[in-house]
């Protein structure tokens, strides 16, 4: 009875999950430490916690094995992220996943079954049922894909309509236009993505259009 109880503990799936505008920092078992994203989950099973399965988004700081030479797996609809000790930036939304390596080299293994090689720096996003790379890029300002981990979403030059839609994932609400015109308002700065509230008024006051929450939606119009 001892024995079989200890194989179903030590097999046991754990999962974590965060609701909207929620950030949660997680520490592996094997010394690795995880920041996951709102409205997101990560599971492993208890007695292997260098093989997570990913839901949402998630920043990594993988803890390297020296001894061991023990990899990481982060596992997505789209594809698997297999590293050895580094930090990296996983997104599954919109229907595709995203890759941005900050530091170390990680490699993808893609649904298809090709393989692709990551430099500190890389941004790749991949879709399983598009069956294609979306995007392959460098991206010089490595805050702008990571900066939801310190508690703000960070804008440069961005249009209001890409900006909303990264609100829409941070906090779940719907966006509604009242005007097209207001989509192509560019905003730059920060704004929080733990207080509705506050975020809204640092829109507002950036952009000068007015946001009204409205049940589910964020009904935006100029002012």
């Amino acid at each position: 009875m001892s024995l079989g109880f200890y194989f179903l503990s030590s097999t046991a799936k754990i999962t974590h999950k965060t609701n909207f505008g929620e950030i949660l920092n997680i520490k592996l078992q094997d010394g690795s430490d995880v920041t996951l994203n709102s409205n997101s989950r990560l599971s492993y099973y208890k007695n292997e916690s260098r093989k997570v399965w990913l839901s949402g988004e998630a920043f990594f700081q993988v803890d390297k094995k020296v001894v061991t030479k023990a990899k990481f797996w982060v596992i997505t609809k789209d594809l698997s992220v297999e590293v050895y000790g580094t930090s990296f930036n996983v997104s599954t939304k919109k229907e595709k996943t995203a890759v941005f390596l900050e530091e170390g080299n990680i490699w993808l293994k893609l649904k298809n079954g090709a393989d692709k090689k990551m430099i500190p720096g890389n941004y790749i996003s991949y879709s399983a049922e598009e069956n294609k790379i979306l995007e392959d890029k460098n991206i010089f300002n490595p805050i702008i894909k990571t900066s939801w981990k310190d508690g703000s979403l960070l804008f440069e030059n961005l249009s209001l309509e890409k900006a909303m839609e990264k609100i829409e994932e941070s906090y779940g609400y719907s966006i509604v236009f009242k005007d097209d015109n207001s989509k192509d308002i560019l905003i730059t700065g920060a704004v929080p993505i733990t207080n509705i509230d506050i975020c809204i008024k640092a829109i507002e006051k950036s952009t000068g259009v007015l946001i009204v929450k409205k049940e589910n939606d964020l009904i935006i119009s100029k002012k």
